[in-house]
């Protein structure tokens, strides 16, 4: 995946403006307040103890930093069982799971809104300090 990211930087002639890593989620080789955005598409599930990556995008986004996650939302269809005996997840997440994991590590939900077949976007901010002491 990294190779194939590299090549499809350098066919667009933007090796100067990205930078191709290779990490683990749940401890980013970055500074803290370092990403004005971070995103997270079908990724979440496939990580064991998926709150440590939640707490580390946290950490290296920038105060008033998104988050945009697209998960599946867990649920007990039909569907999803016969998929999970091909694809097995580290972590099925349910959509409230998620969304209460977010708001424990700091996130305020923007918006959340259901795609159907399972799918779910989440936009999640970053708050500043002053935001999550604040009583409203």
């Amino acid at each position: 995946m990294v190779e194939k990211a590299e090549k499809n930087v350098a066919k667009a002639g933007l090796e100067k403006r990205i930078t191709i890593r290779q990490g683990n989620a749940t401890n980013l080789p970055f500074e803290d307040k370092s990403f004005h955005a971070a995103i997270a598409l079908l990724v979440l599930h496939h990580i064991l103890g998926y709150e440590r990556a939640i707490k580390e995008v946290y950490r290296v986004l920038k105060d008033r930093g998104m988050f945009v996650v697209l998960e599946f939302g867990w649920n007990k269809s039909a569907v999803f069982r016969i998929g999970s005996l091909f694809f097995p997840p580290a972590h099925w997440i349910s959509k409230e799971e998620l969304l209460a994991s977010l708001k424990e590590n700091g996130f305020k939900i923007e918006r959340s809104r259901d795609h159907g077949f399972g799918l779910a976007s989440i936009i999640a901010l970053k708050q500043q300090l002053h935001e999550l002491l604040a009583f409203n």
